[in-house]
């Protein structure tokens, strides 16, 4: 199977039809991945939907799973008008250590104790701190 699983929100149809055209020499994998990309992009207009996903050390609660869908639900209409809306999951990932990873095809937040520690550990090692 050559479709990137980032990919696989897609409609079945159009992921059947990209395939064929791979695996029939047609089209190469990289411009597959680019066709894919602008499909994603077409898609998510059309259905005024973004899927986010934040990334935590354990599952989130009901209530924080909440917290956050309203906020990036407020932060979408925000951005692209009153029609749009976000759907949110929630992955965990231990090696952040701590707070967040928001995620998108457009976009992320990365508010993770990883990336802090590494951030401050930068700074120590080159002066900046």
């Amino acid at each position: 199977n050559v479709w990137p699983k980032q990919f696989g929100k897609l409609n079945p149809l159009s992921v059947t039809f990209l395939e064929l055209l791979v695996r029939d020499g047609a089209m190469s994998p990289a411009r597959m991945k680019r066709i894919a990309q602008e499909l994603e992009t077409i898609q998510f207009e059309y259905k005024k939907v973004l899927d986010f996903e934040v990334v935590t050390v354990d599952k989130l609660d009901a209530k924080t799973t909440q917290q956050f869908n309203d906020l990036v639900n407020e932060a979408v209409k925000a951005d692209y008008g009153q029609g749009w809306k976000a759907t949110l999951s929630n992955r965990t990932d231990p090696s952040i250590l701590g707070g967040f990873l928001l995620q998108s095809a457009k976009s992320g937040l990365d508010q993770t104790a990883a990336t802090y520690l590494r951030e401050r550990e930068n700074q120590v090692r080159f002066g900046k701190l």
